[in-house]
């Protein structure tokens, strides 16, 4: 058995643990639902506590809820400790700092950090659950994880298969960047609503005052310029219905008093200008899959993007698919009247295109 195995068997058999019946520390939380702290890493790092300052009290603090199965509750309370309240002060205040090592297990990357600046700013000790995969954005933002789970679940009950969780996810981080840039949010291709949903949604729960203008045909790629593309795979399908987008729209629990707002519009990009309220775009989302339409979409709205603001291209990456998306990218970046755009690449499959 390799000594690091030995090393640690024996570090978690003061617990009545064992390493092979444990996750992975370094395993990824890839799912809404699942925690990055584990059972191993907690406890090696109350280990550790113990190492280094043998003469202080030990304290465990967790954002787990009390029936997760990953973390061990029977632990925490032999060394003091528990579930936060979300308040530092409140949990902390009745530990002598001095004497104390506390070691926080916590999911939620905004929550860790309002604790370990409580201690740091009290020339404390602490200690971090020893599991060290990568944080997504909900771990960094509560909100976009609880919209997230939200939206998730409605998607579930009512039967709608498109959420994509890594694209989703970054267009909650794209609505956060651009809080502070003026103008609307504009979403075109909205087909049965689950994207426009979320960021509205997301919105609302972050009193985020935007106006959002959801755009698409409804008609799915029936119209002329869908028939006579080169992009030829997309035509006849994606039909949808905008009251059903509508119904769905208005059934978002926002907050109460959220100034947040939208507006549901019928158009073809590829034939239509873009509505005369729209004065200035804050954050574009175009998910419009064929070549031509997203062509139309980024020279309709790039000059409308606010300095600061972000367009998002929804597909250029899930390729071969939607290689279209990807020519009318390309092809849009070669233009002189983009050079105040700079591309990011997302492992999503999306670009933000940022205007600067």
């Amino acid at each position: 058995m390799p000594f690091f195995t030995q090393f640690t068997n024996r570090v978690l058999a003061r617990f009545g643990l064992r390493l092979d019946r444990l996750p992975p520390p370094h395993g990824a939380a890839t799912t809404l639902s699942t925690s990055r702290v584990t059972i191993a890493g907690l406890s090696l790092s109350i280990q550790r506590a113990r190492e280094l300052f043998p003469e202080r009290t030990v304290v465990v603090f967790t954002d787990e809820k009390k029936d997760a199965h990953r973390v061990p509750f029977s632990t925490i309370w032999k060394t003091n400790g528990g579930l936060i309240s979300g308040d530092p002060e409140r949990d902390l205040t009745a530990y002598d700092v001095a004497s104390t090592a506390f070691v926080f297990g916590f999911d939620s990357d905004e929550k860790i950090s309002t604790y370990l600046a409580w201690v740091t700013q009290r020339g404390g000790k602490y200690f971090c659950a020893g599991d060290a995969s990568n944080a997504r954005w909900w771990h960094i933002r509560d909100t976009a994880r609880k919209v997230l789970q939200a939206e998730e679940a409605d998607c579930r009950r009512h039967g709608h298969s498109h959420f994509a969780l890594d694209q989703l996810t970054n267009l909650t981080q794209a609505i956060d960047i651009t809080r502070a840039i003026p103008g609307d949010y504009v979403e075109i291709g909205v087909f049965k609503g689950t994207s426009a949903r979320l960021a509205y949604h997301y919105m609302g729960a972050s009193n985020l005052a935007r106006h959002c203008t959801f755009m698409d045909t409804w008609a799915g790629f029936d119209y002329v310029e869908s028939k006579e593309s080169a992009d030829a795979h997309w035509q006849g399908t994606h039909e949808a219905s905008m009251e059903q987008v509508a119904t769905r729209l208005e059934a978002t629990p926002l907050p109460a008093n959220a100034p947040v707002s939208f507006t549901l519009v019928r158009s073809n990009i590829m034939q239509d200008n873009l509505p005369a309220t729209i004065t200035s775009i804050a954050l574009c989302n175009i998910d419009v899959d064929i070549y031509d339409a997203i062509a139309t979409a980024l020279h309709k709205t790039w000059p409308l993007i606010a300095t600061g603001g972000i367009c998002i291209v929804q597909d250029p990456g899930r390729t071969p698919l939607l290689g279209g998306a990807r020519l009318a990218l390309d092809e849009f970046l070669r233009d002189p009247k983009a050079t105040d755009c700079v591309p990011v690449y997302l492992e999503s499959g999306q670009t933000f295109l940022l205007k600067v």
